[in-house]
């Protein structure tokens, strides 16, 4: 009875407080940060997105906010932006900690109802599925496999617009690469070979000829190009994926499906998708990747000189288990530093294709450079030797790599401006909060808001001395495009009021 009390206590003055409640504050961070994974039918094993989910493990939910394990996101939110970035922001930091230390009180009202998840593809309609085989898999150890499926193009050139992986059993699925090919080796390869596809080396392309198209690891969503920005996909090329599948997976089996969406011929920009940075000379600086027992060890990349400009859309870097940081950054020919992303909290089991905002320029001149740190001591719980042994370059999972991939094109005026947020991408049936993208911004903010919210009442946009600022605007189809070329750089409060409620996001003009 004493414990029941001082809960009833708690509740109490948490409402007379003013505190944070699940109905008013406290679901909406939910919705957008953790029910994305946590929620029924969801990739996580619990759901949270009702009173009673959160309810039954609040401590939980604190430790892994505390640690910084969820939402997981292992870049570094402070040194570049994302779309898609899953972040807490230390004020949603603060409201949850505040909300369980004061007795985790449900509110007045009627409890918010969550979004409708898509726990389906992205492409929903795409215009090729590629499928390589169930492979049943005949060893525990490492498992390379290349497997070789024609095109169904008919002999005319189509153009990648969208690529999107399906392992159908991740448990044994560590990374699927998909190139194609117009030259004959595959065949001769598949040819030589007496069982379904053949025996591959892990992360080499199958030929001289192939260009890569997508690549999956674990946490790895889709990936889908802007306006007419396309992988060209030649008349009567071959698709190639080579699939290695994980130690421990005698007699398990997996299919892999690639989905295609093409776009119409035309005016096409080419999309390239290449390892920039890879852990082999001339990038590497140090004379090999090895890492020594007990030792947390440093190692450096360099790309050559780039001799055009070029506009990035996406930065994946990759390591293994004993990755614990990687930075990459470019110089320009005036030594001026351009971010790609610092992974300072490296995670095997969250990788993502880090996709920017709006294109990102790296002028002619520039180099391209890559820092990783490796914790090879038993501090490290990822450490798959115990003790510590000598670990060296190689494909397997107790092995280590150092490579950066980067999607890219020829620099284009304007492609600073071109977003890559997709409509579709923000199109959950009740979101609780307005999405604005990109953010960080130049030239043009666009906002969507939640589907209650039929009629606007006011728009304000404050700078971070609390005065009003700007910024013409216009609404169409559900969204609000506000121009902010005019705007100083600097930190924004765009503040938005419409059916008795008020919205509020930082935004930050570049």
């Amino acid at each position: 009875m004493k414990h029941l009390i001082l809960l009833i206590t708690a509740v109490i003055m948490a409402f007379s407080s003013g505190a944070q409640t699940w109905n008013q504050e406290i679901a909406p961070i939910f919705f957008e940060h953790c029910g994305k994974c946590h929620h029924e039918g969801g990739i996580a094993p619990s759901s949270l997105v009702t009173y009673a989910d959160a309810l039954s493990q609040p401590y939980s939910i604190l430790g892994v906010i505390e640690e910084g394990t969820m939402p997981p996101w292992p870049a570094n939110e402070n040194y570049t932006h994302y779309v898609d970035e899953n972040v807490l922001t230390e004020d949603e930091k603060t409201a949850i900690t505040n909300w369980i230390n004061n007795g985790f009180p449900e509110g007045g009202g009627e409890a918010p109802t969550a979004p409708s998840y898509n726990d389906g593809f992205q492409i929903v309609s795409p215009d090729e599925i590629v499928e390589i085989p169930d492979y049943t898999v005949t060893s525990n150890e490492d498992v390379y496999r290349s497997f070789l499926i024609p095109t169904t193009s008919g002999g005319v050139t189509r153009y990648i617009g969208s690529v999107e992986f399906d392992p159908d059993n991740t448990d044994i699925v560590h990374h699927v690469l998909a190139f194609y090919d117009p030259s004959n080796v595959p065949q001769q390869s598949d040819d030589a070979d007496p069982g379904v596809g053949w025996t591959s080396t892990g992360g080499s392309f199958p030929s001289d000829d192939a260009v890569l198209i997508g690549v999956w690891v674990p946490g790895m969503g889709h990936m889908e190009f802007p306006e007419n920005l396309a992988i060209p996909l030649p008349a009567n090329a071959k698709f190639v994926i080579e699939v290695h599948y994980a130690p421990e997976s005698q007699n398990q089996s997996s299919a892999v499906k690639m989905r295609l969406k093409y776009k119409p011929a035309g005016n096409i920009r080419t999309v390239y998708h290449d390892p920039l940075l890879f852990h082999g000379p001339p990038s590497l600086q140090e004379p090999a990747l090895i890492i020594p027992p007990n030792e947390v060890s440093t190692f450096h990349e360099e790309s050559v000189t780039t001799n055009v400009p070029l506009s990035f859309l996406s930065v994946f870097p990759h390591m293994h288990l004993l990755g614990k940081t990687f930075k990459v950054y470019a110089l320009d020919a005036n030594q001026d530093t351009i971010r790609f992303i610092d992974v300072d909290s490296y995670d095997f089991h969250w990788q993502f294709n880090y996709k920017f905002p709006t294109l990102l320029p790296v002028p002619s001149g520039s180099r391209l450079y890559g820092e990783a740190t490796y914790d090879n001591t038993t501090a490290n719980e990822e450490n798959p030797n115990n003790p510590p042994q000598w670990v060296f370059l190689g494909e397997n999972t107790t092995d280590e790599m150092m490579v950066c991939f980067f999607m890219y094109t020829v620099y284009q005026a304007g492609d600073e401006n071109m977003s890559q947020v997709s409509v579709n991408e923000y199109s959950t049936d009740a979101p609780t909060r307005m999405l604005v993208f990109p953010n960080p911004v130049m030239d043009k903010l666009y906002v969507d808001f939640p589907n209650d919210i039929k009629n606007i009442d006011a728009i304000q946009l404050f700078d971070s001395n609390g005065r009003v600022a700007t910024a013409p605007y216009v609404l169409y189809n559900g969204r609000m495009e506000i121009t902010t070329s005019g705007l100083a750089t600097g930190v924004y409060d765009l503040v938005i009021k419409g059916e008795g409620r008020t919205l509020t996001e930082k935004v930050i003009k570049q």
